[in-house]
């Protein structure tokens, strides 16, 4: 359900696919749905707000897709054909 949720899913979304995934009757209620994400979102809202003024890295790694055209850097860098 938290992967759902992260990825954006509606509450109707979150619902289905915990229906697909556990049968119809390990399903769980849109009013319970609700309640799980809106603790996750509650619980996420004070993690990504947290304090990292005392936290000191040596070393930051990120690591994510590539989306989208960079004119400036030639055709091998667009995603898109003919772009």
């Amino acid at each position: 359900m938290l992967s759902g949720f992260v990825r954006g899913l509606s509450v109707r979304d979150v619902e289905a696919a915990l229906a697909e995934a556990l049968g119809p009757e390990a399903a769980l209620s849109k009013s319970t749905v609700s309640r799980v994400c809106e603790a996750i979102k509650t619980e996420f809202d004070a993690w990504k707000l947290r304090d990292l003024g005392g936290i000191e890295l040596e070393y930051l790694f990120l690591d994510g897709p590539i989306s989208g055209c960079i004119p400036a850097l030639g055709p091998s860098r667009c995603c898109a054909p003919g772009a």
